[in-house]
């Protein structure tokens, strides 16, 4: 059963991606980068926000148009990612779609 103060934890998260994505965050702006490419900076930073977890897929899904992150392990990822996370990663094109609970980038 997920409590209240787990769900108010995801809702703020999905707040924040909806706030950046909003805003003109360009990955050139992003300081001390993992790598040059915005994909695999954001492949590793979701690596490194569940690095105590078993190790798990990052990418679980794509298709023609977008790659798909976490599958069943996006709440996990919700709980724990924090506001500069999220900065970060939708300056790399990654966003949060409510109407669908996916995290995913245009490929």
């Amino acid at each position: 059963m997920i409590s209240n103060k787990n769900i108010m934890v995801t809702q703020k998260a999905i707040s924040l991606f909806q706030k950046y994505s909003e805003e003109n965050i360009q990955f050139k702006d992003i300081d001390n980068k993992y790598s040059q490419y915005p994909l695999t900076h954001a492949c590793i930073l979701i690596e490194n926000i569940l690095f105590d977890d078993p190790p798990i897929d990052i990418v679980c899904s794509s298709d023609r148009y977008s790659i798909y992150f976490l599958g069943d392990h996006l709440d996990c990822f919700l709980q724990k990612v924090k506001e500069e996370d999220i900065k970060q990663l939708v300056a790399c094109g990654v966003n949060f779609y409510q109407d669908s609970y996916t995290l995913s980038k245009f490929i």
